[in-house]
């Protein structure tokens, strides 16, 4: 268990700081209302899926 949790910590890291990345980059783009809504909730879900089942907190 606690080797699991750096690794699994690093990964959550890892994960949160590529769809912020994604995120911001894709704001960047000229898109319309829905498109930008539509992945802002995509990666809303992905983040609580992971804080829910991959690292709960």
């Amino acid at each position: 268990m606690c080797l699991i949790f750096p690794v699994a910590s690093t990964f959550l890291d890892l994960i949160n700081s590529a769809t912020i990345l994604l995120g911001h980059l894709y704001s960047q783009l000229p898109s319309t209302y829905k498109q930008h809504v539509y992945i802002q909730r995509v990666i809303h879900t992905v983040h609580t899926y992971i804080h829910m089942y991959i690292y709960p907190t």
